[in-house]
């Protein structure tokens, strides 16, 4: 079975232009999610999905740099985007990542692929109701999901944010939650503002010194040392998918 990771970035953003770009500890941002990505073991290949305009060729030139394939496709169709790299690189399995979640680990990855292997479900996901906080979202899903997804959708939700089409429509989708035993989902790490980026940048900068490998526990342990690093966003809320 061709696994891949698919980190969809772009340098677009309504609360924070450029974000994908902003440094965390010296590297980008969009670095910091690939090489956290690369400490997973599972999957064949890292592929980073952006979108086919001028003002984004800087974030295709910052995958390759990263040491990443590029597919480049519809800058609104982000669905079109991860069809293509299914088909470009013959995926079975598809681990979907946001270039503005710098926190995944390659363990959970890993886990992750192993639990949709076990299990034999065709969407996993830690995103929602998972005891994981924003930041660290993981999505496994079969590439037959996301194709029929393609084909058979015109809803643009399922198109902007890829997975919908899988848990919220009537289908015949094996669906799991990847549980973390201790919630700790109080906790706001995805940037989207520049609260976000701030709380992320010290938390980088606290960390640099395994940045590619730090954890969850981590940055719990962080947090009980530095509770003032982690009030800066505290007052954040998320944007629905319908914004």
């Amino acid at each position: 079975m061709e696994v891949g990771v698919v980190v969809q970035a772009r340098i677009g953003s309504s609360r924070l232009p450029g974000k994908v770009l902003k440094p965390l500890a010296g590297s980008s941002m969009l670095h910091r999610v690939v090489e956290r990505a690369q400490q997973a073991g599972h999957p064949d290949c890292l592929v980073v999905a952006v979108p086919y305009t001028e003002s984004d060729d800087p974030v295709a030139k910052e995958a390759r740099s990263a040491g990443t394939q590029v597919v480049r496709g519809s800058e609104d169709d982000v669905l079109a985007r991860f069809v293509q790299a299914i088909h470009r690189y013959n995926l079975d399995l598809v681990v979907r990542l946001t270039a503005d979640n710098p926190f995944v680990e390659g363990k959970v990855i890993d886990a992750m692929i192993e639990r949709v292997e076990q299990d034999n479900v065709d969407y996993l996901h830690n995103v929602r109701d998972s005891g994981y906080p924003l930041g660290t979202c993981v999505e496994v899903v079969r590439s037959e999901g996301l194709q029929e997804a393609f084909v058979q959708s015109d809803r643009r939700r399922d198109h902007e944010h890829v997975t919908p089409y899988l848990y919220d429509t009537d289908s015949n989708f094996r669906t799991a939650v990847f549980q973390r035993d201790e919630p700790v989902d109080d906790i706001r790490l995805t940037v989207d503002t520049e609260k976000d980026y701030r709380l992320a940048s010290s938390i980088f900068d606290e960390l640099s010194n395994r940045a590619a490998t730090f954890d969850l526990e981590d940055i719990l342990e962080l947090r009980a040392a530095r509770p003032e690093l982690f009030e800066v966003n505290a007052s954040v809320s998320q944007k629905s998918l319908s914004e």
